[in-house]
């Protein structure tokens, strides 16, 4: 039963990579390219490279927290339809705006719970500084970004996502980019979308019923199934500290939640209308 539970674990997180990649895809030709800009501006084709750090924080039944250090891991990455993501996962630049302080978007599931994810910024000239996802009024998702401000854009120092269950956080990923240096821009040519084949939703919990998703339901829907899969990771490993496939399912499970997350915000900035 633990091989097959450990199996659809990584069964899941593959096909929510794939929706992940679709998605990426779908984002960078709905943005279109821009101009190249001086060493050091956050310009379409820029390079950001940096190293990544970080820490996992989880809760074992006996409410013991285990903290897990991340492995450093060095990055280059290009801007691509106005974000640089390091291995098409984790953003660490942009020059997107949410356009707004406050954003709301609400959704039900086939079982009838309802959902309100809220994106919050400084101000309608900021990008997202926090994003918080409640089921039926309840905290489930809590993250929040420091950016930094650079020419033409904005770095992302650091970043917090804390998946909670009834009022207690249960898992605890902290990220950051250090070391960072931007180099100039060369020719964005070779900078086309990648193709992807699309299994948005493959692993939703239920069919979302949306509301108020916009032209955004496919990376909602490949949110809720990252976040199906993470839930699953972490409650393996709770029951099985000592498995390190487990440690891993869960890293991989994160990088997921990520990825779907940023693309979430991604197409909400390019794609708002007030």
């Amino acid at each position: 039963m633990k091989r097959a539970g450990n199996w659809k674990l990584a069964a899941g997180i593959g096909l929510v990579a794939v929706a992940l990649v679709a998605a990426c895809a779908r984002d960078i030709g709905r943005a279109g390219r821009s101009a190249t800009g001086p060493d050091g501006r956050i310009v379409e084709g820029a390079r950001v490279s940096g190293t990544l750090t970080g820490s996992l924080q989880l809760t074992a039944e006996d409410g013991t927290p285990i903290v897990h250090a991340l492995s450093p891991t060095t990055f280059d990455a290009r801007v691509r339809g106005g974000v640089a993501r390091v291995d098409s996962v984790a953003t660490v630049a942009s020059t997107r705006v949410l356009g707004v302080a406050r954003r709301s978007v609400t959704f039900a599931d086939r079982d009838g719970r309802q959902n309100e994810i809220v994106l919050n910024a400084p101000s309608a000239v900021d990008p997202v500084s926090e994003l918080q996802h409640y089921r039926d009024g309840k905290l489930v998702v809590d993250v929040s970004y420091n950016w930094q401000r650079q020419p033409g854009g904005w770095v992302l120092k650091d970043r917090d996502l804390q998946l909670w269950r009834d009022g207690q956080v249960v898992l605890h990923r902290h990220q950051a980019a250090e070391a960072l240096h931007i180099a100039a821009a060369t020719d964005v040519r070779n900078l086309l979308p990648i193709a992807g084949a699309s299994v948005l939703g493959a692993l939703a919990p239920a069919p979302l019923l949306a509301q108020n998703l916009r032209d955004c339901w496919g990376e909602w829907l490949t949110y809720a199934g990252a976040l199906f899969v993470l839930a699953a990771a972490t409650d393996a490993l709770a029951h099985n500290l000592l498995d390190p496939k487990l440690y891993a399912a869960v890293g991989a499970a994160f990088k997921a939640v990520d990825a779907a997350l940023d693309n979430v915000v991604y197409c909400e900035t390019v794609s708002y209308e007030p």
